[in-house]
């Protein structure tokens, strides 16, 4: 564990923005972006929801990050699960990437703008998020 997170909040909820091009930007497209910095700079579990199952050549899905006290975080905030899927109820399935190797192969089935590892929007925005949580 990253020794700056061990004093972090446990299951603490809080919002990042309510800014509505913000959150469409990383909720319609990007959020694998955002996950990915996430991860890069905490190592905390990507996951996935989505209509169909991991794998499949088309799907809708959203990316997010798994924090160490079990909360989901994305652009709209660090919430519990239960919270978390109350905005994505017609993404049934769940898929917790079990290494960043086989999140990278599910990533080539993805079509961005930005190409995920690429985006200076999304890694600005992961930075903020954490030095949020970090204080």
């Amino acid at each position: 564990m990253n020794p700056i997170m061990a004093d972090w909040p446990v299951a603490e909820e809080v919002a990042f923005t309510s800014d509505s091009e913000v959150i469409k930007y990383f909720t319609q497209g990007q959020c694998n972006a955002l996950a990915f910095e996430l991860w890069k700079l905490t190592d905390w579990n990507l996951g996935l929801v989505s209509d169909e199952p991991a794998g499949n050549p088309d799907y809708s899905g959203h990316i997010f990050v798994i924090d160490q006290n079990a909360m989901v975080i994305d652009i709209r905030g660090r919430k519990t699960m239960d919270n978390f899927r109350k905005k994505w109820p017609f993404l049934p399935h769940f898929y917790l990437f079990r290494d960043i190797e086989s999140f990278e192969l599910e990533m080539m089935l993805w079509e961005n703008d930005i190409h995920y590892t690429r985006d200076r929007y999304a890694r600005r925005w992961a930075k903020y998020i954490v030095d949020i949580l970090g204080s």
